[in-house]
């Protein structure tokens, strides 16, 4: 599931790598625990520590501990050059309902990582849009933009936006 989204995982570390099993399949406590195995048994001067954080953390917002989203924040702050981090931090904006920060996360991976293919599925599936209610109208005409919101509120159950789609990739 989650393993086409990361194309530069450290191959070092047993820890590590049964850690991304079980995050891949969803068991994010158990992932949490060989993370920070893998974090001790290459310590804190480790090329990858910041990438084990970024994982732990993602766990532990998936787990529904969005403190540490802050912790994923603080990485890409300080002089990140990795682009699962910001893949990392994007899927964690997104959960965490923001967007816009999601976008800036995935933007910024990009520039690191142009051939990231997790970015680029995170690009995908958020930039997709839904058609303006009145087509020959700018999408941010008010017209348009009040039919949106309100065909939005009552939408059918047919209906599966792309916010829904990347809900259910990670759930």
């Amino acid at each position: 599931m989650f393993s086409q989204l990361y194309c530069d995982l450290p191959e070092l570390n047993q820890s590590f790598l049964d850690g991304f099993d079980r995050f891949n399949n969803k068991n994010f406590r158990a992932a949490i625990e060989q993370f920070k195995l893998a974090m001790k048994a290459d310590g804190k001067k480790s090329g990858y520590f910041e990438k084990y954080l970024s994982f732990i953390s993602l766990c532990e917002i998936l787990n529904g501990d969005r403190s540490s989203l802050n912790i994923l924040r603080e990485i890409t702050s300080a002089d990140c050059c990795d682009a699962d981090i910001y893949c990392n931090l994007a899927i964690a904006e997104f959960i965490s309902k923001h967007r816009r920060r999601a976008f800036a996360a995935i933007d910024k991976g990009q520039k690191i990582g142009t051939e990231h293919n997790g970015l680029n599925i995170l690009y995908e599936m958020l930039d997709t849009r839904r058609q303006p209610a009145i087509s020959f109208l700018n999408r941010d005409n008010p017209i348009n933009v009040a039919l949106g919101k309100l065909s939005y509120k009552l939408k059918n159950s047919e209906f599966k936006s792309c916010d829904e789609y990347l809900w259910s990739y990670i759930n």
